[in-house]
C-alpha cells in the first residue's frame, strides 16, 4: 500500500473542518447544509479532485458497484474486500462506504483518528473516534499525486 498522500490529508482536513455543518439530503453547500456525498465532494474539491456530485438519489438504494465505479472514475482506488466490521484498515483521507440500514448506503472520510460523517439523525455533519457506522463495504484511497 501506498503511503498517505497530501491531498489525503487535505481531505481528511476539509472533512474536519465541515463539522457541525447542517445536515440536508443532496446538499452541495456548507451555508444550506450538506449529507454524505455533499461532505465527500466537497472535502475531494478542496485536494484538487474535481468531478460532478451524483444527485437525484434516494435516501435508500444504489449499489456498491455504482460506487466503486464512480470513485474509480474520479481517481481512488478500492483498497481490499471487506464484508463486515473491519479492524482500522483506513486510513485519513480514506473514503469508506458503509451500510448503516438495509438497502442504504453510507459515505464516510476517515480524519485524524476518527471519522467524519453526515448524521441525518442529528443533522450535521459530525466527528466520531469510535463506533459501528454500519457493516463496512469499501474503502476508497488516493494513491498518487
Amino acid at each position: 500500500m501506498s503511503l498517505q498522500t497530501p491531498r489525503a490529508q487535505i481531505v481528511a482536513g476539509e472533512a474536519r473542518r465541515l463539522c457541525g455543518t447542517r445536515y440536508r439530503l443532496h446538499g452541495r453547500d456548507p451555508v444550506h447544509g450538506i449529507d454524505c456525498i455533499g461532505l465527500c465532494w466537497l472535502s475531494l474539491a478542496a485536494a484538487g479532485i474535481r468531478c460532478e456530485a451524483p444527485n437525484g438519489y434516494a435516501l435508500r438504494g444504489g449499489t456498491v458497484k455504482q460506487v466503486e465505479r464512480f470513485m474509480s472514475g474520479i481517481g481512488l482506488t478500492r483498497i481490499g474486500e471487506y464484508g463486515g466490521q473491519s479492524p482500522r484498515r483506513w486510513r485519513d483521507g480514506d473514503i469508506m462506504l458503509t451500510r448503516p440500514a438495509p438497502l442504504q448506503l453510507h459515505m464516510i472520510i476517515g480524519a485524524a483518528g476518527g471519522m467524519v460523517h453526515a448524521h441525518a439523525g442529528l443533522r450535521k455533519v459530525v466527528f466520531s473516534r469510535a463506533g459501528r457506522l454500519g457493516e463496512l463495504l469499501a474503502i476508497f484511497r488516493l494513491l498518487e499525486e
